[in-house]
């Protein structure tokens, strides 16, 4: 688990992570701020892979909590986010009308139909997840 900072600020709030300098973000509220925080921090991480970079050892967060960058935050802890493996070739079979608006989903997304199933079967365990 990495601790997120989350601040209030004039009309939203803010998140940042010590363990990952520059990776920030933020919503309207703590809620929406926490949610947007996982996905910036995911992303932050699958690009530290794709780059070769070591991810940081989490930092625990009484020690966080002591430290001055925290003054005022509300401490969160957020889960390591998964990093994908190498990409399996799999065979599935589904309903043509399906397929065809699978195609037209992921088309409109500008992305592939294997990009799109796999993005939108990891929405779905996220939701999962979080419930």
């Amino acid at each position: 688990m990495y601790v997120a900072l989350v601040r209030k600020t004039k009309r939203s709030y803010s998140v940042d992570f010590p363990d990952f300098p520059g990776c920030i973000s933020g919503g309207d509220t703590v809620d929406e701020a926490l949610r947007c925080a996982a996905e910036a921090l995911s992303l932050h991480v699958r690009g530290m892979v794709e780059d070769g970079e070591r991810l940081p050892q989490p930092t625990p967060i009484d020690v966080v909590i002591t430290r001055k960058e925290a003054k005022g935050a509300i401490p969160a802890l957020l889960p390591r986010p998964s990093v994908h493996s190498a990409s399996i070739r799999i065979n599935i079979s589904v309903d043509a009308a399906l397929l065809t608006k699978i195609d037209e989903a992921a088309s409109a997304e500008g992305m592939t139909r294997s990009g799109w199933i796999a993005a939108k079967a990891r929405e779905a365990l996220r939701r999962r997840d979080a419930a």
